[in-house]
């Protein structure tokens, strides 16, 4: 057990943040994150949608965000299209981050599957990537790294990702939650 005269400390004179077994350098924990963003998101290389709980609901809803950013509305609240055109104020009511990040990918040409695929890809590299900078500078970089992955792993966050709402009440559900597979 070491003294607290022999840890080393700051300007301030608080201990310093543990290192791991080696120092991970920003480039590799970047690198080590997409792989396993890109691992956690295999569900998604099938043709088609994957099954939830909304359907294609969250497609139908960045196509409707895709048609006001196309007519010149490049943050809609209101779409125009529904109630047979009398519209509807959805992204008051749905929260319109990814169908809108969907939507700008499809304005700039990608197809509106793909764009909703890599942008579930996105959104998990940005989760663990954000642990990593917020464990970062109390944990040091190695613990960082893998508090990043453990946010990854978390069955929490894939659930909530790609299958929620999938329940064993749930007709098209075969094993409760544990299925990102097709049910």
């Amino acid at each position: 057990m070491q003294s607290d005269e022999s840890m080393p400390t700051n300007q301030s004179g608080r201990p310093t943040a543990a290192q791991g077994p080696a120092s991970c350098p920003a480039w590799m924990a970047v690198g080590i994150l997409a792989l396993l963003s890109a691992a956690c998101c295999t569900p998604l290389v099938d043709a088609g949608w994957f099954a939830s709980h909304e359907e294609i609901r969250p497609i139908a809803r960045a196509l409707a965000a895709y048609h006001e950013i196309a007519d010149g509305d490049l943050y809609p609240r209101w779409i125009s299209t529904g109630y047979l055109g009398k519209g509807v104020p959805l992204f008051n009511f749905y929260p319109p981050a990814f169908s809108l990040l969907v939507a700008y990918a499809h304005a700039l040409g990608v197809p509106l599957l793909l764009a909703a695929k890599l942008t579930i890809f996105l959104l998990f590299f940005v989760g663990g990537w954000g642990t990593y900078l917020w464990a970062r500078p109390h944990l040091g970089s190695f613990p960082a790294l893998v508090a990043g992955i453990l946010y990854l792993y978390a069955p929490s966050t894939s659930w909530i990702s790609t299958c929620a709402g999938q329940r064993p009440s749930s007709p098209r559900s075969r094993s409760g939650t544990a299925g990102l597979a097709r049910a």
